[in-house]
């Protein structure tokens, strides 16, 4: 992830073994929470959003039509 000014931007491969339908992002304050942001963003592999100080901690998962993915390692970026 980056960040630019209060923008904070995420990117992510397609997964090997499949297409995906679409992907969801998890947005979290501690590692491991989904207390800021939970939901699919279709097929788009970039995300930013503006955002307000503190940590962010996110994650990524593919969709398919057999189900969820494994998600992705946790990025965290600390916005001041």
């Amino acid at each position: 992830g980056s960040l630019a000014g209060n923008i904070i931007t995420i990117a992510w491969s397609t997964p090997a073994g499949g297409p995906a339908t679409s992907y969801t992002v998890l947005a979290g304050s501690t590692a491991g929470a989904v207390d800021i942001y939970n939901g699919n963003v279709g097929l788009t592999n970039t995300v930013s959003a503006p955002v307000g100080p503190g940590p962010y901690f996110i994650r990524v998962f593919g969709n398919s039509a057999c189900g969820a993915g494994a998600l992705s390692n946790e990025v965290s970026i600390a916005v001041p």
